[in-house]
């Protein structure tokens, strides 16, 4: 379980998983298993706290997933548990399907989801209006008995647009008063870095709750940010050829934990 403390640092690495069942890029059940094993080996010797597992290379995604690809997630899910027992795990169907992770989570055994709408009514020119009604997760979370899976939610993501006026420290308060267990706050594009007044804006508004960076976040920057986030979800910057790595997970931690 992942047990927020004020002052510790949570540093989740995102799996860009090669594409799943029904996809073009989907190489089979083995290819997903190695792929996600390697990368949890490389972040558990370097010392970070866990991974999310994404459908990156499901592309072009669809609003939610299909039951192809969400038995085969489920399926490299479990079997990654079955072997690693003492790593957080996390799960997210891109573009808009928290659902649909929960599911997977709770019968994978996983300790957390990721949701890129939560409270926030948004936009994107190729899917139209997004957002996620809350009160029917919340008792679809409870009708699975899986309110012990955390959920992490993006507020006012990047590339989309916000379909209403409200501020980040408006958003940042509702996202915990609809039920989440942490935020997460991006820049406006994948490997872009959040914009630090955004950031603290956030974290000003729920001072005692996990705010997680994520996009743009390495061990560049990481000093910095960690002054005012709780921790971060980092892909990119971790990745040589497309997969984390232990000598980019080192390098990270290294300055998060010993600078």
């Amino acid at each position: 379980m992942i047990n927020y403390e004020s002052g510790q640092k949570y540093i989740f690495g995102v799996s860009h998983l090669p594409g799943l069942l029904g996809k073009e890029h989907y190489k089979g059940q083995e290819a997903l298993y190695l792929h996600a094993k390697k990368e949890i080996e490389a972040l558990k010797k370097a010392g970070l706290t866990g991974l999310l597992l994404e459908n990156e290379n499901d592309r072009p995604y669809t609003t939610y997933a299909k039951p192809e690809q969400i038995a085969s997630m489920t399926a490299v899910a479990s079997r990654l548990r079955d072997e690693i027992s003492d790593f957080p795990l996390g799960v997210e169907y891109l573009i808009n399907d928290p659902k649909a992770s929960l599911a997977t989570a709770k019968a994978s055994d996983l300790q957390f989801i990721r949701t890129d709408y939560w409270v926030d009514k948004m936009y994107r020119k190729e899917y139209g209006d997004l957002e996620v009604d809350t009160k029917e997760f919340t008792s679809y979370r409870e009708q699975i008995q899986a309110n012990d899976i955390l959920v992490f939610a993006d507020i006012q993501v990047k590339y989309a647009q916000m379909r209403e006026k409200k501020s980040i420290a408006e958003s940042a308060r509702q996202a915990f008063e609809a039920g989440a267990d942490a935020i997460v706050v991006s820049g406006n594009a994948t490997g872009e870095a959040v914009d630090l007044t955004d950031l603290s804006e956030a974290k000003n508004a729920v001072p005692d709750k996990m705010v997680l960076v994520g996009s743009g976040f390495s061990y560049k920057n990481a000093k910095e940010i960690l002054k005012v986030a709780d921790g971060a979800l980092v892909g990119t910057s971790l990745m040589t050829n497309s997969i984390i790595t232990y000598e980019k997970a080192a390098q990270l931690a290294e300055v998060v934990y010993n600078s």
